[in-house]
């Protein structure tokens, strides 16, 4: 699509290619240690997200009880 753009405006002949601006906004980007940081955090955050039935452990995957009184085991 952006080739027939440059096709057609002779203006357009100037214009930097997508990969090459792609390519400088994360040169940019991962200049900054901030911003870096502040990317590994979400990331982090998201990971936690996705996982927090399974590190909350309300269902835990096995599970032994054996009452006091009765002796008696159950396994879930």
């Amino acid at each position: 699509m952006l080739n027939i753009i440059r096709k057609r405006n002779p203006f357009a002949q100037k214009l930097p290619s997508p990969q090459a601006v792609e390519r400088t906004y994360w040169r940019k980007f991962y200049g900054q240690a901030g911003r870096r940081w502040t990317l590994r955090f979400f990331l982090l955050f998201c990971f936690l997200a996705l996982f927090s039935d399974f590190l909350a452990n309300q269902k835990p995957i096995y599970c032994e009880l054996e009452e006091l009184e009765t002796g008696e085991r159950y396994q879930f």
